[in-house]
């Protein structure tokens, strides 16, 4: 099977290697982190979202054509917002 890794979208707050395997990640805190808002005399969330990405692990694999030629490295595959 194939590794799959849940972080913060675009590798916020991740080491720098994950962010350099794939072009055009640029995290942006405001975008990409997860929050809640809670009222501060009841204690009652009013407000939230939560930020995950989903990642795989890539490895060259000589049986594979499509797996020949690459990096190994984590590759981002989708990011969703709750």
């Amino acid at each position: 099977g194939v590794p799959v890794l849940f972080s913060e979208p675009h590798y916020l707050h991740g080491a720098e290697e994950l962010v350099e395997y794939a072009e055009g990640l640029r995290a942006i805190p405001k975008k990409h982190k997860s929050y809640i808002v809670i009222e501060p005399l009841t204690g009652l969330p009013l407000e939230g979202a939560k930020m995950s990405q989903l990642s795989l692990q890539m490895v060259t694999e000589p049986k594979v054509p499509l797996l020949t030629n690459i990096t190994t490295g984590i590759f981002p595959l989708l990011w969703t917002q709750e």
